[in-house]
């Protein structure tokens, strides 16, 4: 258990105080408990929080075992030896981002898509859209972080391939001197 002292001044602007400071602070933590205490210093009003918790889990990289008959473990059959690394470096991304957007790792994607992109290795947003239950919202709020995590260097890509880009008809264009 660790304790810390987070003091919060009283902003006439926003007739409150500001607990930006508060909300960072503990953001990732197992708070374990808050005392708050007023006091006054120099005709100014303040708020100390003193704050007791548990530091957030050094998140590790859980192996991918084999089926023990419990839940749906359909999606390992799509996993090779090759594919299993970035599942498990996908996995690890999930993890620390749904504890960062504080919901259930489930809710980002489930273990068959990350299964699905581990053995398809998109290499565009919209390969991503291809893969079952991934549409257009997850697209845009984890597309990019997902591509990360595969290593697809977007900056070299072209649109080619991605929703409102122009489509390749394939025509060369003749010159006048040919």
């Amino acid at each position: 258990m660790l304790v810390s002292v987070i003091t919060l001044r009283f902003s006439l602007a926003a007739d409150g105080f500001d607990d930006t400071p508060l909300v960072d602070f503990v953001r990732g933590k197992e708070v374990l408990g808050v005392r708050e205490y007023f006091f006054e210093r120099n005709a100014s009003p303040y708020l100390a929080m003193v704050v007791t918790y548990t530091p957030p889990p050094v998140a590790q990289p859980q192996p991918v075992r084999k089926s023990e008959g419990k839940a749906d473990d359909s999606w390992r059959t799509l996993l090779t030896r090759d594919d299993e690394p970035i599942f498990n470096a996908l996995r690890l991304w999930r993890t620390e981002r749904s504890r960062a957007d504080g919901i259930p790792p489930y809710l980002l994607f489930t273990n068959q898509q990350l299964a699905e992109i581990a053995h398809s290795r998109p290499r565009s947003l919209a390969d991503l859209t291809r893969i079952a239950g991934i549409g257009q919202a997850k697209r845009s709020r984890y597309g990019e972080a997902v591509l990360g995590v595969l290593g697809v260097d977007r900056a070299s890509q072209s649109s080619e391939g991605e929703p409102g880009a122009e489509p390749d008809s394939g025509e060369e264009v003749a010159s006048d001197g040919e």
